[in-house]
């Protein structure tokens, strides 16, 4: 039977780690694969796309009612707000929204654009206008983050809250790379409704705690954070008069070969100290069966 087979089943899927001489780890989104890969695979493990949140905790829900011996990585998601601790030693919940915004970094990102542009960019200046663009989505977007984790406490009339689809209808694209104000207004009016006040004071109070010890980028939408990631560094090669050709998918294999060369931030020390902890149970586990 192949591998194709077992991953259409969750008892396919948590039965994998038999059929693997590596320790096996489960990320919640199939594109997270490069980033996670870059710091995984030096750890001796496999890493697998477990296909979205529902599947992720039935693996965690099966590892921990029989002790099994692999690792599952859930994405923060808004539950970040009110939670901070994992589930388990081997079901890390990650401390910002999902694994995209832990490429939101200077040096990452100003890296990239000087390797992309053959060392055109000067790295300064563009760590600055990143850092400043950092800064200035947080007065910009506040609204729109606080009306989106309302709306999925109430759930959302259409399902898909306010930051679905692409970052990219918001921005003016430009060096420095802007947030057109107007149109951010536009979307918090067309998806705003009456009814839910105590739910948006409760979102206010809980995003304004979350930012008081962390960035407002690590609770942004990650698909939202990446498509911030990818529009600056296009508009930052467009100055230096290179047409960015990369697209996603290959950017965030440059994002994951950056990511863990240094240690980030204290979330990504923190990450790796927990992959490493869970990853090392597992190996101890599978020698004593």
């Amino acid at each position: 039977m192949t591998s194709k087979n077992f991953d259409r089943t969750t008892q396919g899927k948590i039965a994998q780690f038999r059929f693997f001489d590596e320790p096996v780890v489960w990320v919640e989104g199939e594109t997270d694969y490069p980033i996670y890969e870059q710091l995984l695979g030096k750890m001796g493990c496999k890493t697998l796309w477990a296909g979205g949140k529902p599947e992720c905790w039935k693996l965690v829900e099966a590892m921990i009612a029989d002790d099994l011996p692999y690792v599952v990585v859930l994405d923060g998601d808004y539950e970040i707000l009110r939670r901070r601790k994992s589930y388990h030693r081997r079901a890390l919940l990650l401390g910002r929204y999902a694994i995209e915004n832990y490429c939101a970094e200077i040096g990452l990102v100003q890296n990239v654009c000087r390797r992309y542009s053959y060392g055109k960019v000067v790295v300064g200046d563009v760590g600055s206008r990143f850092g400043r663009l950092l800064d200035r989505i947080e007065g910009e977007l506040m609204d729109l983050v606080i009306l989106d984790i309302a709306l999925a406490q109430v759930g959302g009339k259409d399902g898909k809250g306010v930051l679905a689809g692409n970052v990219r209808r918001i921005l003016e694209v430009g060096v420095p790379l802007m947030v057109d104000r107007e149109k951010v207004k536009h979307l918090v009016a067309q998806k705003d409704r009456d009814g839910f006040e105590k739910e948006k004071d409760e979102a206010r109070e809980l995003l304004n705690r979350f930012v008081g010890r962390k960035r407002f980028v690590d609770i942004l939408k990650g698909s939202w954070a990446f498509g911030l990631i990818y529009h600056f560094i296009a508009s930052e090669l467009q100055n230096v008069k290179i047409t960015m050709r990369m697209d996603k998918r290959e950017l965030r294999v440059a994002l994951g070969a950056e990511m863990w060369v240094e240690d980030r931030s204290r979330d990504h020390r923190s990450l790796r100290r927990r992959l490493k902890t869970a990853v090392r149970e597992v190996k101890r586990m599978r020698r004593l069966r």
